[in-house]
């Protein structure tokens, strides 16, 4: 059986006295990372395979200093380290020590730690789920900025299957006589153009594969080795060999009956894609991210966000810093912030030759797979995947009208249906006491409410769920007001008065927008909440008279008038409307709009 021979410097577990020991969560917000080039380093303690599993952080800085789990510098320069590509798998039922306290991890990892554990000495290695302070959202995010430096500095790395099972041994010496073998046309001819052994499908249906990413961390490897169990395979290092593969490969796609999509065909496929991203390592050419997220679109994550955060390592500098990773977005912001951006990539003339006179259809046969079409299907992808998990139904059942706006000489935008409910008036800053927001809420907004707890009560669970949905400590991004209708929210930041409280049609949240400089369009500066629409009120006929009729607003043969004169007005039109196919009803006075996307303003301080 063949192993590692890990050079790496060991990293000693310290033997803290009882009052000293620190525990993960304790350790990674005491000694938080000093700056955006800083990582943890994980040691693995020597042991034999029965017993505990122990381990230890120190932070190191690529390229400098370390410093241990108690905040101590040391003089050791960054240790040699391998960094885990695994699988992460549900549930966290498994308990290590680390630190010298309990930590728990999830069972694939826990297989991965056991079978990586060296009897003679400490291992020192990246793995995420324990380097990485996950309930950390900022920290979460400069990590996930670094990953592709973490993972192309790595000595080199490991790639976790799984556990062993009958078939995976066999699957993985066939996969080894294809990377030795004298003729490797021969031999890829043999696995690929006949159906797969079953070592071969016990190996390519391994969930590693389906991640999305292991793209990033298997592209940017130096050395890259399979773990399957205790058997172990290296991926050729030397172009030569990576090129002969992958020509190996490639003639095999050509082979009679290979122009139909079998199992061979897709495990075909999967391997190929492994060894070109390892062929085009270190090229000085990236991708756009628009275009690596249309060709990994069905790739999993367990964090729909990362289905834009995981390829921001292989896409070029300016998407990459137009779409940070931020981990207080919700998927919604995520999508619509991407959206403003790629847009600016897409060819004028193609957007213009196509009809933008209605909605445009998913599945529709008339339109090329070309720029424009790939960042609708990017755009449902990422917002209709997550329906099942949203809080909030501000936008009711309404489904999203998406189009294209086009106009001489400016780059084409991207424009939804929405419905202007409100608009920002003074800003304050965020209260750290809800009740005092409760009282606000209760005192400008519901004299006509009989129940003033009940109101109270409502008013906390919804605030303090959408507040749960930003992710903890981020109070810094938000200002509350009172509403030019009189309304309590909570908006970003960076708003300011004369900025509107938008929902587009298919959107969980409303939105804060501002007029641009260019006619029709918005700039978007991310969700909000505003109380009184979060849940369907303006969308749902019955639920509307409630939410917009009170003391400050009064009712006119269908139109909407606020007693003092001279005072804003939401809208002088007629009563509800259809919307979208019929099934949109919105607020007497209210009506959809066309909101046109043109820049995403972060909050001050973030890029």
């Amino acid at each position: 059986m063949r192993s590692f021979q890990n050079t790496s410097q060991s990293i000693p577990i310290s033997d803290y006295p009882a009052q000293k020991v620190i525990d993960h969560r304790y350790t990674q917000s005491k000694y938080k990372l000093r700056d955006r080039h800083e990582i943890r380093l994980f040691s693995l303690a020597r042991g034999s395979r029965d017993t505990p599993i122990v381990g230890s952080l120190a932070t190191v800085q690529i390229g400098g200093q370390s410093v241990d789990s108690t905040g101590t510098d040391d003089a050791l320069s960054t240790p040699e380290y391998e960094a885990l590509s695994y699988f992460w798998g549900e549930g966290r039922g498994c308990e290590i020590a680390l630190n010298g306290r309990p930590f728990k991890v999830t069972s694939n990892l826990f297989s991965a730690l056991q079978q990586l554990r060296l009897e003679d000495r400490d291992r020192v290695l990246w793995i995420d789920a324990i380097c990485i302070n996950q309930d950390d959202y900022e920290e979460r995010g400069h990590q996930v900025s670094l990953m592709r430096r973490i993972y192309e500095t790595a000595a080199h790395v490991i790639i976790w299957l799984g556990d062993a099972s009958k078939q995976s041994s066999e699957g993985l010496e066939e996969l080894r006589n294809l990377f030795t073998a004298s003729s490797r046309w021969d031999k890829a001819e043999i696995l690929f153009g006949r159906n797969p052994t079953e070592g071969l499908q016990d190996i390519f249906t391994r969930p590693w594969w389906r991640r999305i990413w292991v793209v990033q961390e298997a592209a940017v490897a130096m050395k890259l080795t399979f773990i399957c169990g205790a058997d172990i395979l290296e991926v050729p290092a030397n172009r030569e060999d990576l090129k002969q593969l992958t020509d190996a490969l490639q003639s095999a796609r050509t082979l009679p009956g290979k122009d139909n999509p079998d199992v061979s065909s897709i495990f075909l496929d999967q391997i190929l894609s492994l060894l070109q991203l390892q062929l085009d390592r270190g090229g000085a050419v990236r991708s756009r991210l628009s275009d690596l997220i249309h060709t990994y679109i069905l790739r999993q994550c367990s964090d729909p966000r990362d289905r834009v955060f995981a390829l921001l390592g292989l896409s070029r500098t300016s998407d990459a810093s137009a779409n940070p990773p931020d981990y207080a977005l919700t998927v919604e912001e995520v999508a619509v912030r991407l959206l403003c951006h790629a847009a600016n990539d897409i060819d004028d003339d193609v957007v213009a030759s196509r009809d933008v006179s209605g909605p445009l259809q998913l599945e529709s046969p008339d339109f090329p797979d070309d720029d424009a079409w790939q960042l609708e299907k990017i755009c449902m992808s990422l917002i209709g995947r997550n329906r099942q998990n949203r809080v909030f139904k501000a936008s009711g059942n309404s489904n999203i009208d998406l189009k294209w706006y086009c106009i001489p000489h400016i780059p084409a935008k991207l424009q939804f249906a929405g419905v202007i409910v409100d608009a920002v008036s003074s800003l304050g800053s965020v209260s750290a006491n809800i009740q005092e927001l409760s009282l606000l809420s209760r005192t400008s907004t519901c004299s006509k409410c009989r129940d003033q707890d009940r109101h109270r009560q409502l008013f906390t669970q919804d605030f303090n769920r959408f507040m749960n949905t930003r992710g903890p400590a981020n109070t810094f991004r938000w200002g509350y007001l009172v509403t030019e209708r009189g309304h309590i929210a909570l908006v970003p930041s960076q708003s300011a008065p004369g900025d509107k409280v938008c929902i587009l049609l298919g959107f969980p949240l409303p939105f804060v927008v501002r007029p641009s400089s260019i006619d029709g369009a918005y700039d978007i500066l991310g969700e909000c909440y505003r109380h009184g629409v979060m849940n369907s009120e303006a969308v749902e006929f019955e639920a509307a008279e409630t939410t917009f009729d009170d003391s400050v607003w009064i009712w006119d043969q269908g139109f909407l008038h606020r007693k003092r004169r001279h005072a804003f007005s939401i809208s002088d039109r007629s009563r509800a409307r259809p919307g979208l196919s019929g099934e949109t009803q919105l607020a007497r006075g209210l009506i959809i709009e066309k909101i046109v996307l043109n820049s995403w303003i972060p909050p001050a301080g973030l890029s």
